[in-house]
Protein backbone atom coordinates (compact mmCIF):
# COMPACT_ATOMS: atom_id res chain seq x y z
CA UNK A 1 0.00 0.00 0.00
CA UNK A 2 1.57 3.74 -0.67
CA UNK A 3 0.10 6.75 1.17
CA UNK A 4 1.06 10.14 -0.48
CA UNK A 5 1.35 13.09 2.17
CA UNK A 6 1.61 16.59 1.06
CA UNK A 7 4.48 17.70 2.91
CA UNK A 8 4.85 21.66 3.27
CA UNK A 9 7.63 23.27 5.20
CA UNK A 10 8.09 26.81 5.25
CA UNK A 11 11.87 28.17 5.45
CA UNK A 12 13.01 31.77 6.23
CA UNK A 13 9.78 33.01 3.83
CA UNK A 14 10.09 30.34 1.17
CA UNK A 15 7.29 27.95 1.42
CA UNK A 16 8.39 24.53 -0.52
CA UNK A 17 5.62 21.97 -1.04
CA UNK A 18 6.52 18.55 -1.76
CA UNK A 19 5.34 15.30 -2.19
CA UNK A 20 6.85 12.40 -0.32
CA UNK A 21 5.47 8.54 -1.21
CA UNK A 22 6.37 6.19 1.58
CA UNK A 23 6.76 2.51 0.52
CA UNK A 24 8.06 0.14 3.33
CA UNK A 25 10.17 2.77 4.65
CA UNK A 26 11.22 4.51 0.76
CA UNK A 27 10.40 7.83 0.40
CA UNK A 28 10.79 10.31 -2.61
CA UNK A 29 10.67 13.78 -2.56
CA UNK A 30 10.06 16.75 -5.21
CA UNK A 31 9.72 20.24 -5.69
CA UNK A 32 6.09 20.98 -6.65
CA UNK A 33 6.65 24.74 -6.06
CA UNK A 34 8.91 27.52 -4.36
CA UNK A 35 7.36 30.96 -3.41
CA UNK A 36 7.46 33.92 -1.04
CA UNK A 37 4.54 33.52 1.49
CA UNK A 38 5.07 37.30 3.26
CA UNK A 39 4.87 40.24 0.68
CA UNK A 40 5.76 43.11 3.69
CA UNK A 41 6.25 41.29 6.89
CA UNK A 42 6.44 43.39 10.24
CA UNK A 43 9.91 42.15 10.80
CA UNK A 44 13.52 41.73 9.40
CA UNK A 45 14.16 37.90 10.07
CA UNK A 46 11.78 35.09 10.66
CA UNK A 47 12.32 31.20 10.83
CA UNK A 48 11.59 28.12 12.98
CA UNK A 49 8.50 27.63 11.00
CA UNK A 50 5.70 25.28 11.54
CA UNK A 51 2.67 24.47 9.45
CA UNK A 52 -0.54 22.69 10.28
CA UNK A 53 -3.47 21.86 7.85
CA UNK A 54 -6.80 22.90 9.86
CA UNK A 55 -10.14 20.73 9.89
CA UNK A 56 -11.39 23.20 7.43
CA UNK A 57 -8.53 22.07 5.01
CA UNK A 58 -6.76 25.61 5.67
CA UNK A 59 -2.91 25.73 5.94
CA UNK A 60 -1.91 27.76 9.38
CA UNK A 61 1.61 28.79 9.58
CA UNK A 62 3.56 29.87 12.37
CA UNK A 63 7.17 31.09 12.98
CA UNK A 64 8.92 33.84 14.89
CA UNK A 65 10.05 37.15 13.41
CA UNK A 66 12.53 39.71 15.06
CA UNK A 67 15.25 41.60 14.02
CA UNK A 68 17.69 38.62 15.42
CA UNK A 69 17.73 35.37 16.72
CA UNK A 70 17.58 35.72 21.16
CA UNK A 71 17.03 39.82 20.85
CA UNK A 72 13.63 41.20 23.06
CA UNK A 73 11.83 41.87 19.88
CA UNK A 74 11.48 38.12 18.68
CA UNK A 75 7.70 37.37 18.63
CA UNK A 76 5.97 34.34 17.33
CA UNK A 77 3.62 35.17 14.59
CA UNK A 78 0.89 33.02 12.92
CA UNK A 79 -1.30 33.77 9.84
CA UNK A 80 -3.31 31.63 7.40
CA UNK A 81 -2.00 30.73 3.53
CA UNK A 82 -4.52 32.47 1.06
CA UNK A 83 -5.40 31.19 -1.95
CA UNK A 84 -2.61 33.29 -3.77
CA UNK A 85 0.10 31.43 -1.26
CA UNK A 86 0.32 34.63 0.25
CA UNK A 87 0.37 35.14 4.71
CA UNK A 88 -0.84 38.07 6.25
CA UNK A 89 1.01 37.43 9.79
CA UNK A 90 -0.43 38.60 13.02
CA UNK A 91 1.95 38.43 16.32
CA UNK A 92 0.25 36.12 18.84
CA UNK A 93 2.91 36.23 21.49
CA UNK A 94 5.43 38.52 22.63
CA UNK A 95 7.33 37.93 25.66
CA UNK A 96 6.11 41.55 27.56
CA UNK A 97 6.07 41.18 31.19
CA UNK A 98 5.55 44.81 32.15
CA UNK A 99 6.67 47.67 30.42
CA UNK A 100 10.46 47.38 31.28
CA UNK A 101 10.61 43.79 30.91
CA UNK A 102 10.30 41.28 27.75
CA UNK A 103 12.01 37.87 26.76
CA UNK A 104 12.26 36.75 23.36
CA UNK A 105 9.67 34.33 22.24
CA UNK A 106 11.21 31.30 20.74
CA UNK A 107 10.53 28.48 18.16
CA UNK A 108 6.73 27.59 17.93
CA UNK A 109 5.28 24.17 17.17
CA UNK A 110 1.26 24.04 15.25
CA UNK A 111 0.06 20.34 16.40
CA UNK A 112 -2.73 18.63 15.43
CA UNK A 113 -4.80 17.26 17.54
CA UNK A 114 -5.99 13.65 17.06
CA UNK A 115 -9.56 12.68 16.99
CA UNK A 116 -10.75 9.79 19.19
CA UNK A 117 -12.10 6.92 17.59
Amino acid sequence: MIRKLIVRQFLTGVLLLGSVSFTFGQSKWSIVSSDLVFTNPPFKNCHASTIVETKTGQLLLACFGGTQEGKNDVAIWQGYIGIDGKVQPKEIANGVINDSLRYPSWNPVLLKKAMAK
